[in-house]
């Protein structure tokens, strides 16, 4: 590994998780670095770091590796998800997966496209309903209906 390189957060939880099963077989701390450093080509330095975090913690869990997925949202509600970002000091994609989660949690209407209502006048479609969490910030912003995406996929665009 090129000097400087940091993994990321999985790789990391997988090196810690590896710390973990050595120290609990057993293993003597600095039999242990060698050996992390030797597997994942590491200094031993560094190796003894994931050994203190196993130590501490334990076992981590393993994140779920993410993916890229494209849509299109009202120019508006875009701003206001990018402002949130800025706010909390966090990703676009962390705040926009938090209020997706939330609105999917809450049993949001399947079936149907975008901005059409159910029959009987429902509140259906993809409009989350305010009730609370992120999406609650978010609601009552952009149009119904953003279109199919035909558009790029938007490579270079940046997470913040």
């Amino acid at each position: 590994m090129v000097r400087g390189d940091r993994v990321d957060s999985v790789e990391y939880a997988r090196r810690v998780n590896a710390a973990a099963d050595l120290v609990g077989a057993g293993a003597p701390v600095a039999a242990a670095a060698r050996t992390l450093a030797s597997r994942y080509g590491v200094s031993v330095r560094q190796a003894r770091r994931y050994l203190e975090q196993a130590m501490a913690a334990g076992h981590l869990e393993v994140p779920e590796s993410s993916v890229v997925f494209t849509v299109k949202l009202p120019e508006s509600l875009a701003g206001q998800i990018r402002a949130r970002a800025h706010e909390s000091d966090r990703a676009i994609s962390a705040v926009v997966a938090q209020a997706l989660a939330e609105f999917l949690e809450r049993g949001a209407p399947r079936g149907g496209r975008a901005g059409e209502r159910p029959a009987g006048g429902g509140g259906g479609g993809l409009r989350p309903s305010c009730g609370g969490g992120l999406v609650r910030g978010l609601c009552g912003v952009g149009s119904a209906a953003a279109g199919p995406d035909t558009g790029s996929p938007g490579a270079g665009r940046s997470e913040r």
